[in-house]
């Protein structure tokens, strides 16, 4: 397979997320992306949080929406990098001061109160169109197969 240096338009098989509303209603910018274990086949098991998300705000139900990933990708398309990262992750979205770039951070390995970054180089993108292509199938054959996996 050729190599390909950015992440595509969307990603055609997502599946869902759980987002924050202030996400979703563009009042704040992702922050948090922590993917669980998925709670049913339409689940991604990824749950975003906004930068002014609160513990008094996420109490109530109606903070957080089921919607499908892309939803959130169309609006911060950063987010496409964490889609095949497995279940456990946590990353911040950090801008850099000196030049307004963004980056996650992996908050797992927090260690002298330094995290590391995500690191997108070509063995990344090596990874992910592994992982997309391989997706590509389970979910095709989940979904729209006679053949289901076992």
């Amino acid at each position: 397979m050729p190599k390909r240096a950015a992440a595509p338009p969307g990603i055609p098989f997502a599946l869902a997320c759980v987002a924050s509303v202030k996400i979703l209603r563009r009042e704040s910018s992702v922050k948090w992306a922590m993917r669980e274990e998925s709670e049913n086949v339409n689940d991604s098991g990824w749950r975003l949080y906004s930068e002014d998300d609160t513990p008094e705000f996420l109490e109530s139900p109606s903070s957080m929406r089921i919607v499908n990933f892309n939803t959130v990708g169309e609006l911060f398309p950063i987010i496409y990098l964490l889609y095949f990262q497995p279940v456990g992750s946590e990353y911040m979205l950090v801008k850099d001061a000196k030049d307004d770039s963004l980056h996650w951070y992996d908050y797992n390995t927090l260690e002298g109160g330094k995290l590391s970054p995500l690191v997108v180089d070509d063995a990344f993108w090596g990874r992910y169109w592994e992982q997309w292509e391989a997706e590509s199938k389970r979910v095709h054959q989940l979904f729209y197969s006679d053949e289901r996996p076992q």
